[in-house]
């Protein structure tokens, strides 16, 4: 079970909100009932703008509803390594993500 405010990683591709296995997000909100666990997760770009965000409603930001299944802990160390971000925006945008360089913090 994930907490909130936990990074989490997607493991399997969302074609219909364009997220692709692999990105990390944030589970803003547990639903805490029986097994399988809910959670609402947000994923976010380098501007830390919801990846979806739509700004003709800027009161909203784009969460998406996910089973326990679909998601896998986030590594923290690794996370010390990568700017989350922008690694999230070029796997929305459908870029190459294997040059460790571009997701690097400077």
């Amino acid at each position: 079970m994930f907490e909130e405010n936990e990074g989490v990683r997607l493991k399997r591709d969302l074609p219909y909100n364009k997220l692709k296995a692999g990105m990390i997000g944030t589970a803003v909100y547990v639903y805490n009932g029986t097994p399988p666990w809910g959670y609402e997760v947000e994923f976010s770009d380098e501007n830390g703008v919801s990846l979806g965000y739509d700004p003709n409603h800027p009161e909203y930001f784009l969460t998406v509803t996910l089973h326990e299944e679909d998601l896998e802990p986030v590594d923290d160390e690794k996370l010390k390594n990568i700017n989350v971000g922008m690694f999230n925006r070029l796997l929305y945008e459908g870029k190459d993500t294997t040059v460790p360089a571009v997701m690097r913090h400077s």
